[in-house]
This record gives C-alpha cells, structure tokens and sequence, in this order.
C-alpha cells in the first residue's frame, strides 16, 4: 500500500464529505473510504495503487462554536493531519499541517483590538519563511496587502473604495518579475457588479430585477478569442432552470433543470452542439424527508442507447446526515462509511 498524501488532499477529501451541509452539533465524523478493484490517480490525486485492500480513514472534529479544529487521512501508511486554533472571539490564530507526526507547515494569525486579521505567518519544513502584512485605512477597509519571502516582499495588493466601501480597483505587483495587473470594477446603484476590467482579461454581468445574475461574459485579451457566456433563466420563485453556456467557438451547451412539487432538484439535462435531444442526463431522486436518496448520470453512448456512468446511493442517519455512500460506475464499486457523533 502506497500514497501521496498531502494537506491540500485532507481539505478536497472534506469538501467531498458534504461538511456544508451537516445538521445538528456535530462533535465529530469518523469516516472510511473502501472500493471493490484496481483504480490508479482517480481518488483527489491521491496516487494509490493498489487493489481490494484499497481505503482510507479519517476523522473530523469541531468544537463547541462548530468550528473545525481537527482533521485526519491515512492510508495506512501515510497520515496527514490539520489541526486548527482559534481565540475568544473565534477567530482562527493558528493551523499545523503534520505528515507522519511531523509538522511541515504552520500558520500564525494575528489581529489588533478590533479582532481585523493585520498578519500572517507561515512556515514550512524546508521551504522560505512568509508573512502577509494588511495595511487598512481609517474605516477599516483592506487598503494594502504585502506578502514577504524571508523578509524580502514578493507581492503587493492594492485596494481603492468608492464611498459605499466598494473596491473599484485593485492592483496586484510582482516585485519579482516587475509586472503589475490593475483590475477596474463598477457597480449598479445596488452595489452589484457590473463591470470588471484589466490588461488580461474583462467581464461583464447583468441582472434581473430580483437581483439575480442572468449572464455573465468573459473576455480573455491576451487571447483574444476566447470568451465565455453564461446565462441563467430562472422560474416565478427564482429557481435555476436553463443554463446556457457558449464559448468562442460558438459551441452551445444548455441545461435544463426539472423539480418536483416539494421544490427537490430532479432532473438535469445537458443539450450539446444545438441538438434537439439531450446527450446527457442527470436524475435526482429524493427519500420522504426531502434527502438525496439516489443519483444517477446517464450519457447517450450510441445511437438511442443509454449508458449509466454513475451511480450514487445514500443512508442517513435520524439528523438527516448521510452516514453511507455508495458510488458505482463502469469500472469500479466505492463506499464512503460515516459515523457522526453530537453534542
């Protein structure tokens, strides 16, 4: 049994995990991942390479205040750690990445007496020492962040406010190679976005009359061909049900979101290349309690023939939690057992 573990793996592992989504206290979650066959690199860049013997384990902890203080993954091997720190107030003052009981980065946060986050620090085993200092203005807005390597700045962020305290530029430096990016932003008189501007790249945004994004274009100028378009309609109660996405080539992909009565997201289907059919299909079914119960993504494989990629099933415990998930696909069984525990 063999891996590559690293912090940023416990971190993609515990978005996998649906934490957004938890109801209750939750104390704690032990987790563990099992598959049926031989995969390679398909588990969040894991590298593992092995077959039915194949799993990970893991526990996540929050305090009283709900904040995560503690995470784990090992594979037997190899075990990363991300333990969290916080003050009175809640605020986060330190985390440690650990590999195998020794810490290989450490991050310090320090805040003045009005609890504003005014420094960063950050350690590394065998890698530069780098801090983050936050210049603000009298108001307390974010005027001036620098970022220092061994002492010496590398990066500078700059910040400019209208009277409403809404950033209207912001420029980046790189004290390294000398090059420097100015991005302009301008608002309705909501205070939304309708304009972001700079030498690379520009981007465009306009509303309904529920405040809404119903399109967003993106313009790429060092390339100049290259946009995207993304437009949203939605239902009398605000709903997403069609999505349309066009890029520079003109390629058209459109979604088409269905719901049942009790507001539950049911179905998805993806046009492509302006068919009249859809190539793709997402269903999406619910238990009693309004739970996501199954999951299944077909793709049109040939002709009028049908192909179940995934398959996703789910238990849930009495606080609506899932607690089991079981993924199966063309090539592959996975399960992902959780245990949560209340305050």
């Amino acid at each position: 049994m063999g891996g590559n573990l690293s912090a940023q793996n416990v971190g993609q592992f515990k978005n996998d995990l649906d934490l957004n989504g938890l109801s209750g206290k939750v104390r704690e979650i032990n987790f563990r991942f099992e598959c049926d066959s031989v995969f390679v690199d398909t588990l969040l860049d894991l590298s593992l390479n092995h077959a039915a013997d194949c799993g990970l384990t893991g526990t996540i902890r929050f305090n009283i205040d709900g904040n995560l203080i503690y995470s784990s993954l090992s594979n037997g091997e190899i075990t990363t750690i991300e333990t969290r720190h916080y003050n009175s107030e809640n605020n986060l003052t330190a985390l440690f990445h650990t590999l195998n009981d020794t810490v290989q980065l450490s991050t310090h946060y320090f805040y003045n007496q009005h609890n504003i986050l005014i420094r960063e620090e950050h350690h590394g085993q065998n890698s530069d020492s780098v801090q983050v200092i936050y210049t603000y203005d009298k108001r307390w807005n974010l005027i001036q962040a620098d970022e220092l390597i061994n002492g010496t700045i590398s990066k500078t962020h700059e910040y400019k406010y209208n009277k409403k305290r809404l950033v209207i530029s912001e420029k980046q430096t790189d004290h390294k190679s000398l090059s420097k990016i100015k991005y302009d932003i301008q608002y309705n008189q909501f205070g939304q976005i309708l304009f972001v501007d700079s030498d690379i790249s520009a981007a465009s945004y306009t509303y309904d009359d529920m405040g809404t994004i119903i399109s967003l274009y993106e313009y790429n100028k060092i390339y100049y061909r290259e946009f995207i378009e993304r437009t949203t309609s939605y239902d009398s109660i605000g709903r997403p049900w069609r999505i349309q996405i066009k890029n520079y080539n003109q390629d058209r992909i459109v979604y088409i979101i269905d719901y049942d009565h009790y507001g539950n997201m049911i179905r998805e289907s993806c046009y492509k290349m302006n068919r009249a059919e859809p190539s793709e299909v997402t269903n999406y079914y619910h238990d009693k309690d309004g739970n996501l119960s199954c999951y299944t993504n077909d793709h049109l494989y040939s002709g009028d023939t049908w192909l179940t990629l995934v398959e996703k099933y789910y238990d849930y415990d009495d606080q609506n939690n899932w607690v089991v998930e079981t993924s199966i696909s063309l090539q592959h069984i996975q399960w992902i057992y959780r245990e949560v525990s209340y305050y």
